[in-house]
């Protein structure tokens, strides 16, 4: 298997959309590759970077202002 198909199922690990033949298929590689632990680790730290985030709240008359 090459590493693309690797990083793709670690995002889906990290969704819970991978099947777990396919996970355990990817916890055998990880145990082995530093790259695709490191790109696992990123990508752990971006979604939780993203699930952090609160929108602000903005006045309607700060939007007209900014559209003009």
């Amino acid at each position: 298997m090459r590493h693309r198909q690797f990083q793709e199922m670690i995002q889906l690990l990290l969704y819970s959309e991978l099947n777990l033949g396919d996970q355990e298929k990817l916890e055998r590689h990880l145990a082995t590759c530093e790259r695709c632990r490191a790109e696992q680790e990123d990508l752990r730290v971006f979604h939780k970077t993203l699930a952090s985030y609160k929108p602000v709240a903005v006045r309607e008359r700060d939007l007209i202002d900014a559209r003009r």
